[in-house]
């Protein structure tokens, strides 16, 4: 290891470049994955969307780093999703990651939560999560862009920010398949940008499927699993 400051520097300097050269090689494969129409094996289970959010946070603030502000507003999203959590952690990794490419200085980040009340218990909400910076932003052209493989923006935003152009086209690609929807939108160059991840809540059998479940598996000798509601 360096002993000297100068050497020390120069060290974090090429394991920094290293990690991220890694990061693209990773990036790179897993959307050639995608691309290749390779079927991609789902590890899916029930997450409280809201434990889920509280245990990203600190992995959300390191990849905005040290001095940026990160703000979270609206309610908790106390509700039960069916996701793959490695490929919804992908998702919103990349989002907050582009938040901080493109902020234009320190990055000013807010969390927006959203989810659709329902007066019937077993039935299904929409969600939301949105990732608003204060950076570059792009025209309505680029927004109809920017979610496709290898598409920069021509807006004001330095050619000096790193990228391959297939982070977000890789989120928008994972989304869809997990059934989400992923969005984005700018008031223009310059005036930030907002991206929208929208999926909908777990919703058990309705206790009149469930009745006639029971009835079907008790005619036909099957054995069917019921999941009670949570």
């Amino acid at each position: 290891m360096p002993e000297n400051p100068e050497n020390e520097g120069l060290w974090e300097s090429h394991a920094s470049e290293l990690k991220r050269l890694r990061e693209e090689v990773d990036t790179l494969l897993e959307a050639a994955r995608w691309e290749s129409g390779e079927a991609i094996s789902l590890n899916e289970v029930e997450i409280n969307l809201e434990d889920w959010l509280q245990s990203a946070l600190p992995r959300w603030k390191i990849i905005l780093g040290p001095d940026a502000v990160l703000t979270r507003v609206g309610p908790p999203l106390k509700c039960h999703a069916i996701v793959d959590l490695r490929i919804l952690n992908l998702i919103t990794d990349n989002l907050i990651d582009n938040a901080r490419k493109f902020s234009k200085n320190t990055p000013h980040i807010t969390l927006k939560t959203e989810i659709a009340s329902s007066k019937i218990r077993w039935q299904k909400q929409k969600w939301k999560l949105q990732v608003c910076d204060q950076g570059w932003g792009f025209t309505p052209e680029d927004g109809q862009k920017i979610f496709k493989r290898f598409y920069r923006s021509k807006n004001l935003a330095p050619h000096s920010i790193a990228g391959n152009g297939l982070g977000l086209h890789l989120a928008a690609s994972a989304a869809k398949a997990l059934k989400m929807h992923l969005s984005g939108e700018s008031e223009g160059p310059g005036r930030g940008a907002t991206f929208t991840l929208e999926g909908y809540t777990y919703a058990p059998l309705q206790p009149e499927q469930n009745i006639r479940d029971s009835h079907s598996q008790k005619k036909t000798g099957t054995h069917l699993s019921v999941s009670s509601p949570r």
